[in-house]
């Protein structure tokens, strides 16, 4: 039975295909057009170009169905492709953006600001302009914890606390924290699910994301960050920028039109 990877490799293989991901590999040219592709062929097609880039991968859409799409078929060639939001475009003025999609945001600009890996990105036009925290916004509201090292309990709760974190008997929302003895539940501004963690005296046990409803694990995690402040509506102006801003210069950027770019 052939796999993915194999299946790949034939592709990748084939004239002239071969000739325009090997100009891709060494870089020698700005610019590389795969000309009348057919849209359900895109995405092994970026999966194929994303194998032999030195760098991350951005596939730009022109809108929210295509992105979808492309992310969708992805996903079987590169199961770890990354799917950016487009913002809510509120419909009546003054309206709050969903915190789900708010929350998706942030954790994937913390991600791609930050990580050196190799990432694909699918998104759309519009997103490149959006304003997000910059790196160095991010930075500074960072605190970073890992399995196995010591905590200062009282002085991680002060810091919470003076970020605006509520103190609460079971967190419900994000921006809140619990304590129960050596159990310290929080729910960061850019998590999915909230972190419990686990003190033996002043070492960090255990960190489990646990699922709000049931209050049982999800899944155990060495290391885990919070953001000291909502990054997404308390930045300066100054503390902001453009997701394009985020695209580093040895980076990919793919157009995922007609021509594949």
């Amino acid at each position: 039975m052939t796999s993915k990877s194999d299946l790949l490799d034939e592709l990748a293989a084939s004239p002239p295909l071969a000739e325009k991901l090997g100009v891709v590999r060494t870089g020698a040219a700005a610019v590389v057009a795969f000309e009348q592709v057919v849209e359900s062929a895109r995405p092994v097609l970026a999966a194929l170009i994303a194998r032999v880039a030195k760098a991350r991968v951005w596939i730009v859409c022109a809108d929210v169905r295509a992105q979808e799409s492309v992310h969708n078929e992805l996903l079987h060639w590169h199961p770890d492709a990354l799917f950016f939001p487009e913002a809510d475009r509120a419909p009546v003025e003054g309206a709050l953006p969903d915190p789900e999609t708010a929350a998706e945001r942030l954790a994937l600009v913390q991600t791609l600001a930050t990580s050196r890996k190799k990432e694909i990105t699918v998104l759309t036009h519009a997103s490149l302009d959006d304003d997000v925290p910059a790196p160095e916004a991010l930075k500074k509201l960072e605190i970073k914890l890992t399995r196995g090292a010591r905590l200062d309990r009282e002085a991680l709760l002060r810091q919470l606390a003076k970020a605006g974190y509520e103190h609460m008997p079971t967190v419900a929302a994000r921006g809140q924290y619990a304590v129960r003895g050596g159990i310290l539940d929080v729910f960061s501004f850019h998590h999915a699910l909230p972190v419990r963690v686990e003190l033996f005296d002043d070492e960090i046990e255990s960190m489990r994301e646990f699922d709000l409803d049931t209050q049982t694990s999800v899944r155990h995690v060495d290391a885990c960050t919070f953001l000291l402040g909502d990054a997404t509506t308390d930045a300066p102006p100054a503390a902001t920028t453009t997701l394009r801003e985020l695209i580093r210069a040895d980076d990919l950027t793919l157009d995922a039109g007609a021509n594949f770019a």
